[in-house]
């Protein structure tokens, strides 16, 4: 990706994750003094007036709790109730921002040996675990869970502490819910509502005015699940309403929407030197044949020419077969490869792949860059998990032309552009990639979601865009493009439209594949022989070629993940002609009155 003379920029700042900076756990000096006095009110008589009282210690949520602590030792016994009772009330209607703890986190996810006693009930199982866990559990009193006697001993290894108590809880007609150090068994409404917080941010700095407020609100919704997230902007404030990982990634954008400022969140768990190696794999070319009865075997395949592309279903990862079961549903695929850069070939490896018999909306085979900068291909559900991915940005005001004023849809729909255009191959590189949703420009700034792999690259292909004054050269598309343009001597007489093909694809060294069309019609092209000759003999380039077979096969073509892709040309429909209005009647004539003889 970079010359060992011109490393790449490193993209990460000198600074904290601002989505981890949230002073929503302390409170203020003067703020202090404020919720004092409301505790005070909390012994007045007034039963309107102490709720009101209560509804604004709670709306504060967590911040206050250390001063309920020293209230719940109060000599007024209305006071010190209230206050011992204030956690509780914080943990099941506080609807802020309420982050996870990381211990409790930590502690969901670590593997127990859970030994189940037939002596105790589930309820009491729960306890137990959570005591032996060190996680704090508490119950939602407002429901009356589901409990019975345990069948038998026995002893489970390997579940996972978070995975146990939900399966326990479920069988109860409970769901858990993370508040912050607690870990809350409630209802599965309850649970979802407090699943959707809420946060605001202020950007008054940036100096917006409502349009363009609303404009980049209007883009940032591809960040974010659409169903479940809200987001309202305004000149001076943007405020967010989803799930509790919408806020964190919020506070990332608006980080980075300020001048200078460049950043990945979160950040990796590996070197981002290692970016280079990542890459490095993902542009060796590959020769797979993809017409296996088992789509397994593909991976089989990568590993022969020496790529180590794992295989992922769940917690199962294997580097090589046997592959989780999940794998085993898909179907057979047929596609030839050669010379097609390893992140290309997992692109079409998952276009083609099928699940038979299932949902297609649910699940799937992806490929992608993970956490560690490892290659893997996974079996899951189709969504995307957008509050998993990074965030990351940095400045690309250089590429807007001169002549558009700065901070304006236009510049940023000009700057978007160009680097879709001259990264795009770049990053079609990294499988998981969605170009036309995952980048944004926005005040001359580059928003990027995505892998930490694909985001760090991306970043230092535009530093080094800025440094050299020219786009950074892309190796696989640039070798393409020269194949496709360099003339040669051609002479198609007596080829047949089965030999065609392969003449084509031996001239230019990359595959040329045939496609459905974008509304599903099959890829069915009738040649005729004649016609298979294509120009007359002489010199042409192959992209001469490609255009004359375009048009005798009622097809069109374009170069897509490292391939020459031909597909049915749109329909035309023929729109029968307005029928022919009827002719105006013509103005009767005035009758003369008959007159007597």
């Amino acid at each position: 990706m970079f010359g060992a003379d011109d490393p790449a920029p490193p993209p990460l700042p000198d600074m904290q994750d601002p989505g981890t900076l949230f002073d929503v756990l302390n409170l203020g000096i003067e703020e202090e003094k404020i919720y004092r006095v409301l505790f005070e009110k909390l012994a007045t008589q007034d039963f309107d007036a102490r709720e009101n009282t209560v509804q604004r210690l709670v709306t504060r949520g967590p911040a206050v709790l250390p001063l309920a602590a020293v209230y719940a030792k109060s000599k007024d016994p209305e006071i010190a109730e209230i206050a011992a009772s204030l956690r509780g009330r914080i943990l099941l209607k506080y609807d802020g921002f309420l982050p996870p703890d990381p211990k409790l986190l930590s502690a969901m996810d670590r593997p127990i040996t859970m030994k189940i006693e037939n002596k105790e009930t589930a309820l009491e199982l729960l306890q137990r675990l959570a005591k032996e866990q060190n996680v704090n559990l508490l119950f939602d009193q407002r429901y009356k869970p589901a409990d019975f006697n345990l069948p038998e001993s026995s002893v489970l290894t390997g579940a996972k502490m978070g995975r146990a108590v939900e399966v326990i809880a479920n069988a109860c007609n409970l769901v858990t819910a993370v508040r912050g150090d607690v870990l809350l068994l409630t209802s599965v409404d309850d649970a979802n509502r407090l699943d959707r917080q809420r946060h605001s941010f202020g950007w008054k700095d940036l100096g917006m005015d409502r349009e363009e407020a609303a404009r980049i609100g209007e883009s940032l919704q591809a960040f974010f699940p659409g169903v479940i997230t809200e987001l309202h902007t305004g000149s001076e404030v943007l405020s967010v309403r989803g799930p509790v990982g919408c806020i964190p990634k919020a506070a990332r954008i608006v980080a980075l929407l300020k001048p200078g400022s460049s950043g990945l969140w979160p950040a990796p768990s590996y070197e981002l030197k290692k970016v280079d190696q990542t890459l490095a794999l993902l542009e060796k070319p590959v020769a797979v044949a993809l017409n296996r009865d088992d789509l397994t075997y593909a991976l089989d395949d990568f590993h022969k020419t020496g790529l180590k592309v794992a295989a992922v279903a769940g917690p199962e990862r294997a580097e090589k077969g046997p592959y989780p079961q999940p794998f085993q549903g898909l179907a057979p695929v047929t596609i030839s490869l050669d010379g097609v850069p390893l992140g290309l070939a997992l692109r079409w490896l998952v276009k083609r792949a099928a699940f038979p018999g299932q949902d297609a909306s649910t699940s799937g085979l992806y490929a992608e860059t993970d956490a560690l900068g490892r290659v893997q291909v996974r079996v899951g559900a189709k969504d995307r998990d957008l509050l998993g991915l990074s965030v990351g940005g940095c400045e690309a005001g250089f590429l807007r032309p001169p002549e558009l004023p700065v901070n304006t849809e236009d510049a940023d729909k000009a700057v978007l552009e160009k680097l879709r255009k001259e990264l795009g191959p770049h990053l079609l590189l990294f499988p998981e990639v969605q170009i036309e949703t995952d980048l944004r420009v926005l005040r001359g700034r580059l928003l990027m979601q995505g892998t930490p792999a694909s985001i760090s690259a991306a970043i230092g292909w535009i530093k080094r865009w800025e440094k050299d004054g020219k786009p950074p050269p892309c190796a696989w598309f640039e070798a393409m493009r020269d194949r496709l343009d360099a003339p040669f001597e051609w002479d198609g007489r007596g080829l047949t439209a089965g030999k065609l093909l392969r003449k084509l694809r031996e001239q230019g060294k990359f595959p040329v594949l045939l496609d459905d069309a974008a509304d599903g019609d099959a890829a069915h092209f009738v040649l005729k022989n004649e016609d298979a000759e294509l120009l007359p003999p002489g010199k042409h380039t192959l992209r001469e070629l490609f255009d004359d077979l375009a048009i005798r096969a009622g097809a069109k073509w374009e170069i897509r993940w490292g391939t020459v892709v031909l597909t049915p040309a749109p329909k035309v429909v023929k729109r029968a002609p307005p029928p022919p209005k009827p002719p105006e009647p013509a103005a009767e004539a005035a009758k003369t009155p008959a007159t007597a003889p």
